[in-house]
This record gives structure tokens, sequence and C-alpha cells, in this order.
């Protein structure tokens, strides 16, 4: 059990968490965040094997979502399980979750504003290198050793792979696509983030640069992409995703 002052300190976490992700999403997107919550003992949808560790992160994934679609002003009384067990928004909604081992946090918006949009959060120092030649191709690597002075050795890797999961979340694919397939660029004094493809044919959006952006909350690290138009904020236009 918590003692108080952990309690603090993760709604102190949670309440940095919702603050950082409305600086960096536009006008029209509603965000909801905050520490995992304790599990529903409701199992209904979800592998017997869940330990109670991964039901939590599943309800509170839930929990979230719930939140951003009532400051959208969107009732629900629950969101069902599609496939992989992703969440089924309403109708004429889009959304994102993600979640670390502590944090959870969601973005929901209106499908007549926003075609897509797709978020991740990370957990500094998980990303290491024995991961690095799956995630990142050599461009990125060479950007790397040139970025990642000995105080962000840990944060520069983590923000690339985040950026990845986040653009792979706002393309929604049917199928999947590699890390390797595309690559992200950025500078580490400028909250924006590039995704260039490099396998177009493998991606399921039309289109070859799109951006993002990315916030630091003291040990995590938050990436949103989303079909804004471009702005100051360095959103991409929405592009066309490929019909088949």
């Amino acid at each position: 059990m918590q003692d108080k002052s952990d309690e603090l300190t993760a709604r102190e976490r949670g309440a940095d968490l919702a603050e950082v992700c409305r600086a960096l999403v536009p006008a029209g997107m509603a965000v909801a965040g905050g520490p995992i919550v304790a599990p529903s003992d409701d199992q209904r949808g979800l592998p017997p094997t869940f330990s109670r560790k991964r039901r939590a992160e599943y309800w509170s994934g839930r929990y979230y979502a719930l939140q951003a679609l009532c400051n959208l002003g969107v009732i629900v009384n629950g969101l069902p399980i599609g496939g992989n067990r992703a969440p089924v928004w309403p109708d004429g909604i889009v959304g994102s979750i993600s979640h670390t081992d502590s944090l959870c946090v969601s973005v929901v918006a209106s499908k007549d504003k926003f075609h897509a949009v797709g978020i991740d959060l990370e957990e500094n120092g998980r990303v290491t290198p024995d991961l690095f030649s799956m995630l990142f191709t050599q461009r990125e690597l060479a950007a790397f050793d040139r970025l990642a002075l000995k105080e962000l050795f840990d944060f520069v890797p983590t923000l690339a792979f985040s950026a990845k999961e986040a653009f792979y979340k706002y393309c929604s694919p049917e199928e999947y696509f590699d890390f390797l397939d595309v690559e992200i660029e950025f500078d580490t004094r400028i909250p924006i983030f590039r995704v260039r493809l490099v396998n177009p044919k493998n991606v399921p959006v039309t289109g070859e640069i799109f951006y993002g952006r990315w916030g630091r909350l003291r040990d995590h690290v938050l990436t949103v992409c989303c079909s804004d138009e471009v702005s100051a904020g360095g959103f991409h236009q929405g592009p066309s995703h490929k019909r088949s």
C-alpha cells in the first residue's frame, strides 16, 4: 500500500503528464492522464493469463480514455475491445492510448477536425543498445553519436523510439510495418520531430515526410503525431491513407 508521500508523488506526476500532453496537442483535442490505477476485477475480453500488473495497465488505458472523451464532451459507458485488444472508439472519434509501468495517457479528438492521432509515452533508459539494430537505421545511429552527449545517452534513443511508436499508432495500419521502414530526425533543443519514410511501400500512408511533437516529463518522454495542418507546432497536414 502506498503511503501518503508516494500517493502525492503519483498525483503530481499525473498532473505533470496531463499538462505536458496538453501543451503538445493542438486546440480541439482532449487529453487525460495520470498514474496507473488499480485493476478492475472485470476480466471480460482479457486473456486469463493477464497478470495483475497487465490488467492494471489495460484498465488505466480505458479509465483515462473515458476521461479524455468526457473532456471532449463525449459521454460513454465503456470502450469495446477491438482487434489486438485495441479500443473501439465511438463513432466520429479518433484516439490513442499509451502507458509505462507507472503512468498512462490518452488523447481523443473529433474526426471532423482530425484525421488520426498517435501518442506514445516511454520511460528513459528502456531502449538499450542491444535493441538498436532492430529499431534504428544506420543513419539514425550516426545521428545518435552526434546528439547523445553523456547526459542525453538514455534520452536520445528513447525519443527516437517513442516517435516511431507514435507514428505507427497515427497510421493505424492493418498490416505491420517495421521500425526500420521510417527514420526519425530531431534537434534536442526544439520540441518537434520529423518522420521520413525509408520504405514508403511498406507504410500505409501517402507522403514522404511527416511531423510530430515531443516533450519531457522528468524520467519520461512523450510524443504525439496528429493530422492537423502544418503550423508553428510542427503538425503535418492529414495524410491520405493508402487504399487497397
